[in-house]
């Protein structure tokens, strides 16, 4: 419930720095995407958490494939338009919608990949620092959330440590 909200809070906030993509993703994908998970988790609870499986290497395989075919074909689009966070902002835009279905779904990938998504948002809002020192706030949040991310990435694997473990006895 409260990653719902979030995305509420991100949308303004992407908005407001001009990266229109991730705002899209925000509003249009996280935010309803983060409800279904919600309700979806409580339905398949594990203590605080949903029960966790792997991906399989052939879903691995589709994944990554979609993810880089989607990215490459934003990428090339945004650049030809001369925007200036091509590159990262539909690397971040293709995160937004892979990380929430992949938790919504319970795989532990998305754990991963989420410290990844906020490395890339770090890169990005070093990016926008250096084109305008006003942006240095989302700098220090991009770093803060890389922090609470790393956090959450531990937490989220002591639960599915110990969920294998009871699996297997």
């Amino acid at each position: 419930l409260i990653g719902s909200i979030n995305s509420l809070i991100y949308t303004v906030a992407y908005v407001y720095m001009g990266v229109y993509a991730s705002a899209a993703s925000a509003i249009l994908f996280s935010f309803p995407v983060q409800l279904m998970t919600f309700f979806r988790w409580k339905k398949n609870a594990y203590k605080k958490t949903a029960i966790f499986r792997k991906m399989t290497t052939k879903t691995r395989i589709l994944w990554s494939v979609a993810f880089l075919v989607v990215w490459g074909i934003m990428a090339a689009v945004f650049m030809r338009l001369d925007y200036e966070y091509a590159i990262l902002d539909s690397c971040s835009f293709i995160f937004g919608f892979v990380i929430p279905v992949l938790t919504m779904l319970a795989y532990i990938e998305y754990t991963y990949l989420w410290i990844i998504q906020c490395v890339v948002g770090v890169f990005l809002n070093i990016q926008m620092v250096i084109n305008d020192y006003k942006e240095t706030t989302y700098l220090i949040y991009g770093v803060y959330a890389l922090y609470c991310v790393i956090g959450a990435f531990i937490s989220v694997q002591k639960f599915y440590k110990e969920q294998q473990e009871l699996l297997v006895s």
